[in-house]
């Protein structure tokens, strides 16, 4: 870009990086969570681990080269989209009572499998909000199991801080389950270019 300007235009080029990639940088800092599968939540959902690069890869996967100059395999879901149309007026129902009902609505889910959501518009809807969530746990869930044998599964952005969500997903994976409770992580990550300090994140094992 710099050259294709140099003519007359004086510009200012400067280099950002995906929040993805800027989560990378923060989990490199820490051996324990180093070699996990990452799944970034939010709007789409981006499943990361880190691999040697192979010529062919499976369908709707594709490469990511992260800030730390490492290679992750990728995958991204649609899910926090699904979220937002099935709960639009994004209710929360993660309390301590309503995770013991959750636990409750697996043991008793035939198949495990979910036929039909409800669009969510009270806190009545309790059990409409079981299967939304169980419903984009068990889609995450089938995908992290194409990846090569794992077992360590990091999860932050926003969904982390969803109990249901977190719950479902550990009963569906036979993993170990971290859940990053740092906001904006992709930023901490980022923030290693410039400060070297040793990085805090706050992580529990579910």
């Amino acid at each position: 870009l710099k050259k294709d300007f140099k003519s007359k235009i004086k510009a200012e080029v400067l280099n950002g990086i995906h929040d993805t990639s800027g989560s990378y940088l923060a989990y490199s800092k820490y051996n324990k969570l180093r070699n996990c599968i990452f799944v970034n939540t939010g709007t789409y959902f981006v499943i990361s681990k880190k691999e040697k690069f192979r010529s062919k890869i499976q369908k709707d996967f594709y490469y990511n080269y992260g800030a730390n100059n490492k290679l992750y395999l990728c995958k991204r879901i649609d899910a926090g989209l699904t979220y937002q149309k099935y709960n639009p007026k994004m209710i929360n129902f993660s309390t301590q009572n309503n995770l013991n009902l959750a636990k409750k609505f697996y043991r008793n889910l035939k198949k495990k499998k979910i036929e039909k959501l409800k669009i969510i518009t009270n806190k009545n809807q309790i059990n409409d909000y079981m299967k939304l969530n169980f419903l984009i746990a068990f889609k995450l869930s089938s995908e992290i199991k194409k990846f090569k044998k794992n077992k360590k599964l990091i999860i932050d952005g926003i969904f982390a801080k969803n109990d249901i969500f977190n719950y479902f997903v550990k009963k569906l994976i036979n993993f170990d389950v971290y859940i990053i409770n740092n906001s904006f992580i992709n930023c901490i990550g980022a923030s290693t270019f410039f400060n070297k300090k040793q990085l805090k994140l706050n992580f529990k094992n579910l």
